[in-house]
């Protein structure tokens, strides 16, 4: 009895990680969102989707369910798996990405640091300095931050891109969306990219407190799964470094840098909530058995 209490405890933290993993998750690719499952595929959503890329309309209602090639990033190359699955009888592509947002494409040797990690006392207003490292060739990055100055959110008063990335874009490669979120979206759409370096300087961001702030307070930056999908060669709601072919008209590589200094962390993902989620309930089952038997062991002595 005890044993069968245990095991359909385990299937049960099984089941509700599988829940919790499922959260937010798309039923097959559907890109304009009026596709009935199983199939949601149709004209309309080639249309949608050149709309979307190149006219400036309006985004996918589930954008993970319109990213065709899993790379997390819509692209000229998902039009392609759309038309090559709609056109000539291919194969048919799944969405959303299989292991959801900012699981697959992790790269812990690829970083975005934060100098500072802490706001003096009573100082108005700081430079930060954000420094990138890759170990790739990258000529894209789109990296939308959060910023947060203890529970306050700053003002950003101005943003510096440097070299060699004031020469990627011809616009200002950043723009300000609000009180501590900036993203910087970025380009080099006629050079070689960025070659692997260590802790090259991207850009200094001036940021102040409305509030007043006698003691110091610890600064944190993370990704903000918020912004809305930009980015010069495709359009992405996700933090990445990418390299692009331009021959094969596709992403090469993409991935997600992590993030370093100050006082951030990466944002679990839901994959990784679940395993947690595992893990706290094997480790509270271990705990309420051995209490159990403990207990009969004093009734019985």
């Amino acid at each position: 009895m005890k044993l069968r209490m245990i095991f359909l405890s385990m299937i049960f933290s099984i089941v509700v990680v599988a829940i919790m993993s499922s959260v937010s998750v798309a039923q097959g690719c559907n890109v304009d969102g009026a596709g009935v499952p199983p199939n949601n595929l149709d004209i309309s959503d080639v249309t949608y989707l050149i709309d979307y890329l190149y006219i400036g309309g309006p985004a996918p209602p589930d954008y993970d369910a319109a990213d065709m090639d899993e790379y997390q990033i819509i692209t000229l190359n998902d039009l392609r798996v759309l038309g090559v699955y709609m056109f000539t009888s291919g194969t048919e592509p799944t969405c959303p990405p299989i292991f959801g947002p900012m699981s697959r494409m992790r790269d812990p040797d690829n970083w975005l640091e934060l100098v500072e990690d802490e706001f003096p006392a009573a100082k108005q207003p700081l430079t930060l300095h954000l420094r990138l490292t890759t170990n790739r060739t990258i000529d894209c990055i789109n990296l939308p931050l959060s910023i947060m100055v203890g529970h306050y959110a700053p003002q950003i008063d101005a943003v510096r891109i440097q070299e060699p990335f004031t020469s990627w874009t011809g616009t200002a490669g950043y723009y300000i969306r609000g009180d501590g979120k900036v993203m910087f979206p970025l380009a080099n759409l006629a050079g070689t990219g960025l070659t692997p370096q260590n802790d090259v300087l991207l850009a200094e961001v001036d940021i102040s407190l409305t509030q007043p702030h006698p003691d110091a307070l610890p600064i944190t930056i993370e990704w903000d799964l918020t912004a809305p999908p930009v980015g010069p060669y495709g359009r992405s709601h996700y933090p990445f470094l990418f390299q692009h072919h331009t021959a094969r008209q596709d992403a090469d590589t993409v991935w997600i840098p992590d993030l370093k200094g100050g006082h951030s962390q990466m944002v679990p993902t839901i994959s990784e909530w679940g395993l947690i989620t595992l893990l706290v309930l094997l480790l509270g089952g271990g705990v309420w058995v051995i209490i159990h038997r403990r207990k009969e062991v004093v009734t019985r002595t």
